[in-house]
């Protein structure tokens, strides 16, 4: 006569395993996911960048110069992202 208690334990043991492995196929998906959107957005960012440069006819001197010039305000001012982006367009 089999112990029904290890009966319950076994089919809780299968249940919860089965749940990992959901949970475990659902992680992978949205670090997916995140890992693509991501890309998205770096490659969003470069094509506004592209843009810039092209649109202001910029030397690449004039373009890393800029580049530099954003980089120092970064590290010498404690601003806020909105701050930076309005600086870096109110020298275009």
């Amino acid at each position: 006569m089999p112990n029904l208690r290890i009966e319950k334990i076994k089919i809780e043991i299968e249940k919860t395993e089965n749940k990992i492995a959901d949970y475990t196929s659902k992680i992978t998906e949205l670090t997916r996911k995140l890992k693509e959107f991501k890309q998205m957005k770096i490659d969003l960012e470069n094509e506004e960048i592209i843009a810039l440069f092209r649109r202001e006819r910029l030397t690449e001197d004039e373009f890393t110069a800029l580049l530099r010039s954003q980089r120092e305000k970064i590290n010498t001012d404690d601003i806020s992202d909105n701050e930076l982006e309005d600086n870096f367009y109110d020298e275009e």
